[in-house]
Formats: structure tokens, C-alpha cells, sequence
């Protein structure tokens, strides 16, 4: 059984410029993935061809649509080093500010080699960056435009704009590179809080975030080759393994967590959704079973007071998007067949609770 865990580092999330001249224009980066794997099928869609960042002199803007439903913009200030970052997630916007020192920190060596090459009309250097872990970063950077530090990139000092950057992992390549260089007037609205957006500050807000995208093989047993094989339909073809039974291939999950203590107010919006699995193995002329993906989005709040705060009313609403559970049969050019379908629904919570102490 093979379970691999792949983390696309996909570095334009949040750039901050250092200058070695002005510059105003749009760059757009065009992203290319190499040796994906079989397994990974439909999922190839999902993941982002290009990215375009907005520069004028020290502001600069990555704009990144991390899926249909995920869309963000980052913006840097070079001279006081502050980064404000907004997401337009599922209709819901909002706009918070990094810790940019933490953001920085990891430990990394930087060998700069002789090669050159040009990537649109720009000369280019190369360099390897590594980290503790041997972990290798192919970088293609040019001096002809501004010096940048990546602040998802490692923290190095490379004097150059990254033209191109190339990261292996588990034999898949991800490359990233510039496939335009537009020189024109920039608007300084595009460096302003987008509208419906208010900042978050880190007094009392948090958001927490992670995603993994996992690739799953397991070898299949003789006579489930063989079952498969009895009921092939015309182009089909069966291989020796198959994903991993009950494994989604990608997990995302965010939270926006607000807590004022001194007033006693607590409150929490989470989003989940885990990619369509394969729930039960097909035999013979059943076809395989699918768990189709389920997007959960809840709100907590909660209210403390009284002396001691020994009192509390609490408020929450669960599956706000009323999703369905669904599971459908999955064959070869047929259309999906329900197989099991839960309807739940919206939930309201109200409650009230007293500490005797």
C-alpha cells in the first residue's frame, strides 16, 4: 500500500518587495505541473494555471484564485513591511493582517550557479535554495527587474526578480513561470481595501487554515483485477491498483475565530470539505461507490457575563449551506446513480447556562 502526501508550494501567496528600482506594470506567472499521477484524474482541473502580481513602485498585489470557490489578493507595502491579505471564500469576505516575522522564520542555504538562461527577453541566474531537510528549490531570477523576498518563499537575500522557480516532490513537478511583463499605469485603487471587506486585527481575531492534497494507491487483489476485467465496457481499461478505499484526495479546512474577554464574547465560523471518496469497491457488475464531497460551514458565539462570568447565552448554526449526503454509483461513461442520499438540515441552537460556585 503507497499513501503520498503532496503539498504543492505554490510561492506567490504573499510577496513583499525590496526595490533595486521602480517598477509599475502587471506580471502574470504561468503555473505547469509535470509526472502527475494517474490516480490524480479529475482532480487536475482544481489546480491553478496562472497568477498575476500588480506592482507599483513599493506596492504590489498578488491576485491568487485558489479554486472556484476561493479567491484571494495580497498586498504589500515594501517600505513599512505590512502585508494585509483578503479572501472572498464562499460569498463570505474578509481581510486580515500576518504576523510578517513569523511568516519569515526558517532556516535556509542559498548556492548560486553559473547557469544562465533568458525567460522572456530577461537574463536569468539560477540558483538553488535548501533547507535543513535537503528539501531543493530550483530558482531562476533576473537583476533587470526589482529584487523581491518571498515571504512564503524561504527567507533568503537573492539580488533578482523570480522569473522561475521549480519545486519536486514525490516525483510530481511544479513549475512557476513569468509569461508576460506588462509596463503601464497602475491605479493606486488596486492597493485598497477591497469594498464589503473589514480589516481583522490580531487583537482579538485569529484564522486558522490548512489543506492537503493526497494521492492514494493500493494494489488491487487478483480476483478483484479479474471481476473487473469480466465486466470492461468498450475503451475501458483496468490497471493494478486503485485509490485507497475511504480516502478523500484533498481536505480543506478554515476557521475565524473572535474572542473579546473583557466583554465576554466569543464567537467562531469553520469551513470543511473533504474531496469525493471511495466509499465501497465495486464487485463484479456493481460498480464502485462514492461519497460526494460535503461542505460544512457552522457559527458558535457565545456570551459570558454576571460576576465571575457564571452565566452564558450561546447561539450556533450548523450546515449553513444546507448540503445534502450523498453517495452515487461511479462507472466507466455512465452518469452517477444515487445510491444513498441524508438531507440535513440548517440548525439553530439557542442556550443558556448557570455555574453555581
Amino acid at each position: 500500500m503507497k499513501n503520498i502526501l503532496i503539498i504543492l508550494l505554490l510561492s506567490f501567496t504573499t510577496m513583499s518587495a525590496n526595490f533595486a528600482q521602480d517598477f509599475e506594470g502587471e506580471i502574470t506567472y504561468k503555473l505547469a505541473y509535470k509526472n502527475l499521477p494517474e490516480e490524480m484524474g479529475i482532480y487536475k482541473a482544481m489546480l491553478p494555471k496562472s497568477s498575476k502580481l500588480i506592482i507599483k513602485n513599493h506596492m504590489s498585489k498578488m491576485q491568487q484564485n485558489m479554486s472556484a470557490l476561493i479567491k484571494m489578493d495580497i498586498v504589500s507595502n515594501a517600505k513599512t513591511d505590512y502585508i494585509l491579505i483578503m479572501v472572498n471564500a464562499l460569498g463570505k469576505k474578509i481581510a486580515y493582517e500576518p504576523d510578517v516575522e513569523e511568516m519569515k522564520q526558517g532556516v535556509y542555504s542559498v548556492e548560486l550557479k553559473d547557469d544562465i538562461k533568458v525567460i522572456e527577453g530577461y537574463k536569468c541566474n539560477k540558483a538553488v535554495i535548501k533547507d535543513t531537510a535537503d528539501n531543493l528549490i530550483t530558482y531562476w531570477y533576473t537583476k533587470d527587474l526589482p529584487s523581491y523576498n518571498n515571504s512564503n518563499l524561504p527567507n533568503v537575500d537573492i539580488e533578482g526578480f523570480p522569473m522561475e522557480y521549480i519545486v519536486k516532490q514525490n516525483g510530481m513537478t511544479v513549475r512557476a513561470t513569468v509569461s508576460k511583463i506588462d509596463k503601464k499605469s497602475i491605479d493606486d485603487s488596486e492597493f485598497e481595501l477591497k469594498k464589503g471587506l473589514s480589516v481583522i486585527g490580531l487583537n482579538h481575531f485569529s484564522v486558522a487554515t490548512n489543506a492537503s492534497y493526497i494521492i492514494s494507491t493500493v494494489q488491487m487483489t487478483p480476483q478483484e483485477i479479474t471481476g473487473k476485467t469480466n465486466e470492461l465496457r468498450t475503451g475501458q481499461t483496468i490497471g493494478t491498483t486503485r485509490e485507497m478505499q475511504g480516502q478523500a484526495p484533498y481536505i480543506i479546512n478554515v476557521g475565524v475565530n473572535y474572542e473579546k474577554k473583557e466583554q465576554g464574547i466569543n464567537a467562531n465560523l469553520s469551513y470543511n470539505v473533504q474531496g469525493p471518496k471511495l466509499a465501497i469497491v465495486g464487485i463484479g457488475r456493481l460498480p464502485d461507490v462514492y461519497t460526494e464531497s460535503f461542505h460544512s460551514l457552522n457559527f458558535k458565539a457565545s456570551y459570558s457575563f454576571m460576576k465571575m462570568d457564571k452565566a452564558q447565552l450561546s447561539f450556533s448554526v450548523d450546515n449553513i449551506l444546507a448540503d445534502d449526503n450523498l453517495q452515487v454509483y461511479r462507472g466507466f461513461q455512465a452518469q452517477d446513480q444515487v445510491f444513498t442520499q441524508l438531507l440535513p438540515q440548517r440548525t439553530f441552537s439557542v442556550g443558556f447556562s448557570y455555574s453555581i460556585k
